[in-house]
């Protein structure tokens, strides 16, 4: 309550209203129970947001991502109003009535000043234009079928999927509460903005036959991580912008990972790439800007963190299995010790995460590690183990390492 306070605006009368009533239900706790003042105090910012919400569409402005008629809890009814039947809320309790009716004339002063979009962030710029565009899918696996239900939960509007596969996009079409369309001229022409989501390799044949089609004004996407823009040949001497949208993430589920892509980071890439922010920012997820000529080089870092990983980890069991374990006792031993470094990477950075021979300079230990391995396994720990070294010369700067240094280079 005091963050409240401390955030409001002098001379706010709507405002200053609102929170003195805020006070007075928190108040009001005590002197009736929780199953009548405090039930409005926790509810207070979704009540608020739909009053805000309704005053708003009157002036014809932009209301808050994620409100709509009935949000806020179920008390109130379908239309936005508020269940006369509800005893926590509409009932005799003049006290109630009295604070209720206030903070709802303070928020109608608040929206009555006219609600402006929300301002965002980003390393490609400012964004305040509001998101009014018609989505389609061209292809509906996993990241089509996630998308466009990460934009539906967020308001936007989904015309549809398109599949060469009618049964995908039936069911990615029930799972949004789209359309399902049965050819790409339909998706097309119901759509301003297409998401082409289908496997990398079918991305260029797709588009030759989208760019027989009237295309003008309109943008045009893919998800690839490895290809650019540029896959859209010819697509801006026709009118239409371009933008390659890749979420750092793994999308594993069509029905699940939805919920990982709020919040996930997407890069961007195109001259599309300024409507494509907006559109993920108001989804609350998060975004970069890269150039088409580093398309490769981002695309090798996720990998290198994600793939290679896998690889090493898949590695450190087979030694495991060396020793007499089982592949189950392996990955069950190792889990812990995957998911502690990954944490500790991710909260401190690689350098404070670093352990290990290669952190302490231990000659000893590596040259240990190496007896135990076939000469291309050697080559492959030298050149890794030489990264650490890196990053621990950063940790110990006054460390002379010029041994294992030189040692390592003999290997690699």
């Amino acid at each position: 309550m005091h963050e409240t306070k401390r955030n409001m605006k002098k001379g706010d009368a709507g405002a200053n209203i609102f929170f003195c009533c805020s006070i007075w239900s928190a108040r009001a706790r005590n002197a009736h129970g929780k199953d009548k003042g405090i039930y409005f105090y926790e509810n207070r910012e979704r009540f608020a947001g739909i009053f805000v919400k309704k005053t708003a569409e009157k002036h014809g402005t932009f209301a808050r991502k994620g409100l709509s008629h009935g949000d806020g809890c179920d008390k109130v009814n379908g239309t936005g109003g508020i269940d006369t039947e509800s005893k926590m809320l509409c009932g005799s309790d003049k006290l109630h009535r009295m604070f209720f009716l206030l903070t709802f004339f303070g928020t109608v002063h608040i929206a009555g000043r006219r609600v402006k979009p929300v301002h965002r962030e980003s390393p490609t710029g400012t964004f305040t234009e509001v998101v009014r565009m018609k989505i389609g899918f061209i292809g509906a696996g996993k990241v089509g079928t996630s998308l466009g239900k990460l934009f539906v939960q967020h308001g936007m509007t989904v015309t549809g999927y398109f599949s060469k596969t009618p049964q995908h996009a039936e069911q990615a079409a029930a799972f949004t509460q789209s359309q399902c369309f049965s050819s790409l001229d339909d998706v097309m022409n119901a759509s301003d903005t297409l998401f082409v989501t289908t496997p990398d390799g079918v991305i260029g044949r797709m588009w030759n036959d989208m760019a027989a089609l009237p295309i003008k004004s309109k943008c045009i996407c893919h998800c690839s991580g490895a290809l650019p823009s540029s896959v859209f040949a010819s697509a801006e001497e026709l009118g239409a912008r371009v933008c390659s949208v890749h979420p750092l993430l793994a999308v594993s589920d069509r029905f699940s990972s939805w919920e990982q892509l709020e919040g996930a980071f997407f890069t961007l890439e195109g001259s599309g790439s300024a409507e494509m922010a907006a559109l993920l920012h108001a989804c609350g997820a998060q975004t970069a800007t890269i150039g088409a000529a580093d398309k490769a080089r981002y695309h090798l870092a996720a990998c290198v963190v994600s793939n290679l990983a896998v690889g090493l980890s898949h590695w450190g069991m087979q030694l495991l299995e060396q020793c007499g374990f089982t592949a189950e006792q392996a990955q069950q031993a190792l889990t812990p010790l995957i998911l502690g470094n990954a944490q500790a990477v991710c909260a401190k950075g690689p350098r404070d995460a670093l352990t290990g021979p290669a952190e302490r300079g231990d000659l000893g230990t590596i040259r240990s590690h190496m007896a135990c391995l076939n000469r291309e396994d050697q080559a492959l720990y030298a050149l890794l183990t030489r990264k650490l070294c890196d990053l621990a010369q950063e940790k110990h700067p006054d460390r002379d390492d010029t041994a294992l240094r030189t040692y390592l280079e003999g290997l690699s």
